[in-house]
């Protein structure tokens, strides 16, 4: 009986979790840092277990003092969107030589994202690719 009483409230407490979750996101309380919805980042982030639509990613390439410059300044996201990252992300506005799979080292021209484009800064960093 015991057992059982156990495994009812664990499932209640489960229940209740998802019921949560499930109102917040239909009140849309929530948004994502990198979202075709909230480009200019005025949201708040998503909670840490909320991973539909607002996960996007972004190539990025290596530079000294362990930082990385992404390589464009859009993100791919869930189900095939793309969103502009924030204004002021490093990036890499030139590689030389041309960035190629066969070369892993290159000297890469910075720049900051500017409404999707990597307008340089001419400052000239070594780069690689991992």
């Amino acid at each position: 009986m015991a057992f059982k009483t156990c495994i009812t409230v664990v499932a209640v407490v489960y229940a209740v979790q998802l019921l949560c979750g499930a109102h917040e996101s239909s009140h849309g309380s929530h948004s994502t840092s990198l979202s075709e919805e909230d480009p200019d980042n005025s949201a708040a982030e998503y909670p840490e277990y909320y991973y539909d639509d607002g996960t996007c990613t972004y190539p990025a390439i290596h530079v000294p003092d362990n930082k990385t410059l992404a390589l464009n300044c859009t993100a791919n996201c869930f189900k095939g969107r793309t969103a502009v990252l924030n204004d002021t992300i490093p990036c890499v506005n030139a590689t030389t030589p041309s960035l190629t799979s066969s070369i892993q080292r290159y000297n890469c021209t910075v720049g900051f994202c500017l409404n999707g484009t990597c307008p340089s800064n001419h400052t000239v960093l070594p780069c690689w690719m991992d």
